[in-house]
């Protein structure tokens, strides 16, 4: 398993365009949506935990109690794909599993589901019941290259699409728990889950 040779990277420095508020302050069940996806990775021994985050909200973050590190978007008006790019060239573990803050009923069992799958030469994606290829995303090293020259709104998928034969799926039955909380009426939906 490639857990400790991982760089996990928080994606948290999106705009949250068709949600109308910044997203990592939502709440769910009492945190916010950036303390859930923090503590979450925090449960697990990985290489190196990377957060890529605005300088506006790096400055609201709690006190980080564990090695995080902080790595300052200010190119995030450029997409996802700064976010990525950022991430990786930090990053210097064997694969990078990039972790979204928008999910915020992702468990353990699932990362540890991808990491189960992932080496140096693969990606792995949790898909739902249809099929469907959802996030978090893991990219072994063999993919460095290309994912520091991802551009736009795509950021990883471009080159999964790209890489069809690398592409390792694993099935998630709780789909649930991969819920990417985009909209206002996502997180209507999400808050309905908690009653």
């Amino acid at each position: 398993m490639m857990l400790t040779k991982t760089s996990v990277i928080i994606m948290a420095s999106g705009k949250s365009s068709r949600m109308e508020s910044n997203k990592l302050w939502l709440t769910f069940s009492g945190k916010t949506f950036i303390e859930r996806v923090i503590q979450l990775a925090s449960q697990f021994a990985f290489h190196e935990c990377l957060l890529v985050i605005s300088e506006q909200n790096a400055k609201k973050l709690p006190q980080l109690k564990n090695n995080m590190q902080i790595i300052i978007n200010d190119q995030a008006h450029m997409g996802q794909s700064a976010s990525v790019k950022l991430g990786t060239l930090n990053a210097t573990g064997a694969g990078y599993l990039f972790l979204p803050v928008d999910q915020p009923l992702l468990t353990p069992q699932v990362l540890m589901k991808i990491l189960s799958k992932a080496t140096s030469e693969n990606i792995v994606v949790p898909t739902n019941r249809c099929h469907q290829p959802c996030t978090p995303s893991f990219f072994g090293y063999k993919f460095r290259e290309s994912l520091l020259h991802v551009r736009g709104e795509k950021g990883g998928r471009s080159i999964r699409d790209q890489n069809t034969e690398d592409v390792i799926e694993v099935m998630i039955q709780d789909d649930q728990v991969l819920f990417d909380v985009d909209t206002l009426s996502d997180y209507s939906f999400l808050l309905g889950q908690e009653r």
